[in-house]
């Protein structure tokens, strides 16, 4: 960041100083140079590359340094429009980083960091049409393609805290990588590109022209098949540019009089310079309500709580369309990492991280159970090329015990295989999501543990408010040209935004998702916003929120009020059904064993977007007030509530729909002093 302040000051002074001498009205062909300095902003939704061993939660974003270098050819059109073509080298490296805080050994609590670092180069093209506005201050817009040539990545997962933790060999990193080539790279980049420039002319016949520059790249093409990870770049930089062709005016004599009369002398004018304007920039912190109403805030209250999540496996593994072929969406191990992996490590509020371990979590539970045994049940879709291919149905269940026997080790005589066209309780085959559910293999087991639902006990931490709003006002006569938002905690940074021209007035972090991060320094939340206006003037403003973080231990310690939140899922519901099945029914022992007289309970009954909206909340409803009524309770005196079509989860998958056919179950229970 400091070299690029150093740049865009350079840029500034550059273009108050030459202000002045600017380009001819007409354009002209040129050639050239250029040299973009770039910040690259990585965009993610993943959390493991094709065939690669992570356990990393998902990847989001990530940043880096690059770069653009290359040639410029300008070739006039009509009046002020000309078209530019940029060939060059362009650097898209970045980094990824996830912390994951989770219950280790002990039942301490343990924070993980999983990291990918990828270097990325590419050839691209871009042909831009360019608009002169005026003088030589021009605005360009157009497409890149490009050629990915390097994409090489690193990965790590380390051991944040405890500080002498391990995992199992001794060792406080897993899963290393180092500069291999990533699997599945897409070669190809396309998107679109926009930004100005300014040309300043270097000597009197105006031939040799330097250009500060400022553009943003965004791509829509991802980095790697089948995964959404993108990347965009900011640049700012120098062209150099050569036009051959500059019209010179020569100058005429004008005409000698015999006896010119005597003039008389103009009065001096005296032209005042106009004053520079000035901009006047705020930033405060705001709490944003569930109602959407946003007041002042000064303090972030978080609060940790003792906690079990008990989350419910579903027992299927679904296929793509005429596949037979493990999605790469589930997690697969090497046979050589299997004795490090840990169930307790994968529980997560997000159910599909915990599901995409599915196939572990079954093999880990075999090994430790050597006399249970796993029927295979393999599937088809029941219609289009896949009805009545049971030979594919085959081929699906023993791609599943493959993968049991060849890296769990799983003997196959514990592993059966059962062939059937549409599953026993098949979804509508004549709908795309009916056809999507039914193209599954069934897993089925007689031993309770090895289906059961994950349990872990760990620390639950709330924020008030949940999500911190900034609002900026940035006034002036003129507009901005580019600004900045950086929110820091102890110096590191926690959220940056960056842009061009004016900034928006609102800005919102959610605290929830980093109280664990917040929680461990305990140092104020500082933002700290910079806004540069037409004239190079950069102005600033800063807002500090403090934090007030009681933990259980302190609340224990000090003899403090506090509860205990256990939460619960019930999935496997029928489709339009409210009935509680056998396996809800026993996941409802452990809740109804739970609850004494002083819990609170808040059931919430869920339904995905498959029929009428209204038919859905009916029926959320009554799936809620079914598993009160299991639970021996009044949906009268407690929180009984209901959310038809709902997307808590992806609704194009069909184990992102199954699981939002739940019910989650909430019991808050005041811990005795």
């Amino acid at each position: 960041m400091h070299l690029l302040r150093v740049i865009i000051s350079i840029v500034l002074l550059a273009f108050a100083i030459a202000h002045p001498v600017q380009l001819q009205s007409q354009n002209r062909t040129a050639y050239g140079l250029f040299f973009d300095y770039g910040l690259n902003y990585h965009t993610a939704d993943f959390r493991a590359f094709p065939g690669v061993p992570s356990c990393c939660p998902s990847y989001s974003d990530g940043s880096g340094t690059g770069f653009f270098a290359g040639g410029i050819v300008v070739l006039p059109l009509v009046g002020d429009l000309s078209l530019s073509l940029r060939p060059g080298v362009a650097g898209y490296n970045g980094k990824m980083t996830r912390t994951e805080s989770t219950v280790v050994s002990g039942g301490a609590t343990g924070v993980f960091e999983h990291t990918v670092d990828a270097s990325l180069m590419s050839l691209n093209l871009e042909p831009l049409l360019s608009y002169r506005l005026f003088g030589g201050f021009a605005v360009h817009v157009g497409g890149t393609v490009g050629y990915l040539f390097t994409t090489q990545y690193s990965q790590k997962e380390m051991i944040v805290d405890p500080p002498n933790g391990t995992f199992p060999g001794g060792s406080r990193s897993r899963n290393e990588v180092d500069d291999e080539a990533i699997p599945q790279a897409s070669h190809l980049m396309a998107g679109v590109v926009g930004g100005v420039s300014y040309d300043l002319a270097m000597n009197s016949s105006k031939t040799v022209f330097i250009s500060p520059e400022l553009y943003y790249n965004l791509n829509f093409t991802n980095m790697v098949e089948g995964l959404e990870w993108k990347v965009n770049q900011l640049r700012i930089g120098i062209a150099v540019k050569w036009s051959p062709s500059a019209e010179t005016i020569a100058p005429t004599k004008a005409p000698v009089a015999a006896e010119a009369p005597e003039v008389p002398e103009a009065p001096v004018v005296v032209v005042k310079e106009k004053p520079k304007s000035v901009m006047t920039l705020s930033l405060n912190a705001t709490a944003l309500s569930e109602g959407g109403m946003e007041t002042s805030l000064s303090n972030l209250q978080i609060e940790e709580f003792s906690s079990t999540l008990m989350t419910p496996l579903l027992n299927y593994v679904f296929f793509d369309e005429m596949s037979s072929e493990l999605p790469i969406r589930y997690n697969q191990l090497a046979k050589s990492q299997i004795d490090a992996f840990a169930e307790g490590d994968c529980n997560n509020e997000d159910r599909l991280i915990v599901y995409y371990q599915l196939l572990n979590i079954v093999g880990s539970r075999m090994r430790v159970n050597s006399g249970a045994t796993l029927k295979l049940v393999g599937c088809n879709a029941g219609s289009a090329d896949e009805q009545g291919d049971t030979a594919l149905s085959r081929k699906r269940a023993e791609s599943v015990k493959n993968y049991l026997s060849s890296v769990w080790g799983i003997e196959a005589r514990r592993l059966s295989v059962e062939i059937r066209n549409t599953p026993e309780k098949a979804a509508n085959a004549h709908t795309a999501d009916g056809a999507q559910e039914n193209r599954r293999v069934e897993l089925i087991s007689t031993d309770v543990r090895i289906l059961s639902p994950l349990t872990t006990n760990s620390t639950l931490r709330t924020t008030t408010p949940a999500v911190i709003g900034f609002r900026c006002h940035a006034l002036g006569e003129g507009p901005a040209v580019s600004w900045e938002l950086r929110v820091l905690q102890e110096d590191s940074l926690v959220r940056q935004w960056i842009g061009i021209g004016q900034p928006p007035q609102d800005f919102y972090l959610n605290a929830d998702s980093l109280s664990a991060r917040f929680a461990r320094s305990g140092k104020p939340i500082v933002a700290h916003m910079s806004v540069v206006d037409v004239d190079g003037e950069r102005v600033s403003a800063s807002d500090t929120v403090t934090l007030s973080v009681k933990t259980a231990r302190q609340k224990r310690a000090e003899d403090l009020e506090d509860k205990e939140i256990n939460r619960y899922s019930l999935i496997l519901f029928g489709v339009r059904s409210a009935s509680i099945e056998e396996q809800n029914k026993a996941i409802l022992k452990v809740v109804k064993s739970g609850i004494k007289s002083e819990s609170t309970v808040l059931i919430t009954g869920y339904t995905d977007r498959l029929g009428d909206t209204e038919d859905n909340q009916r029926l959320a409803e009554e799936r809620a007030r079914a598993t009160a009524k299991a639970l021996g309770l009044d949906p009268q005196h407690i929180g009984v509530t209901g959310l038809g079509n709902a997307t808590t989860f992806n609704p194009e998958l069909p184990e992102g729909r199954l699981y939002t056919r739940t019910v989650d179950v909430i019991v808050s229970t005041p811990v005795a002093k």
